[in-house]
């Protein structure tokens, strides 16, 4: 009489690995949640522990996420790098308000209807970071009165227009002459 065969129990080691990658920084949120999931619908030896291991990670990743927010948000200067990063998108909206004036013969009246002409297959970049990753305002856009020209700047750490920490945007010498945009002479900062 032959022996029953018992199936051989899958090694748990992947589930393991999985789980210690949920303590990567920032990408481990996805790696927690992938292990947690495996680990509580799998069979093999010591799953539950490899989920927990996995839920252990992906929550410390996520008060990791939200105390360097919280810090960057508070923090009292923007780096160069989301500063260099807000004066391309103060660039594709002067590019734009330009090409705005060049089809319709003046310059948008605000930046919702520069967006609102560009259409959602070109989206605008309209979101101030220079405040901090948390500041959730647009950027600011002037008219000038005569409506021949505007400016528009990021306000910068402090979030108040139209001091010395306004980010404004760093035209190339070839868009300076034929470019509508004229910066405030106050706070101006490139």
């Amino acid at each position: 009489m032959s022996q029953p065969v018992v199936p051989a129990s899958k090694p748990s080691w992947p589930l393991f690995l999985v789980a210690a990658l949920s303590f990567v920084p920032v990408f481990g949120v996805f790696f927690g949640g992938a292990g947690a999931t495996w680990g509580f619908v799998s069979s093999r030896r010591k799953a539950v522990l490899a989920a927990m291991i996995a839920m252990a990670g992906a929550l410390a990743n996520m008060v990791f996420i939200v105390v360097a927010g919280v810090r960057s948000a508070s923090s009292d200067k923007s780096s160069p790098v989301s500063q260099a990063f807000a004066q391309h998108e103060l660039l594709a909206i002067v590019v734009a308000a330009d090409k705005y004036h060049d089809e319709e013969h003046a310059y948008p009246p605000s930046l919702d209807a520069l967006r609102r002409k560009q259409g959602p297959l070109r989206p605008l970049p309209m979101l101030d970071q220079t405040a901090g990753a948390f500041s959730f305002r647009f950027f600011q856009y002037k008219l000038a009165a005569d409506g021949e020209s505007f400016d528009v700047f990021g306000v910068g750490p402090d979030k108040k227009p139209g001091t010395a920490d306004d980010v404004r945007p760093v035209l190339p010498d070839t868009m300076q002459a034929h470019s509508g945009y004229k910066p405030a002479a106050t706070g101006v900062k490139q």
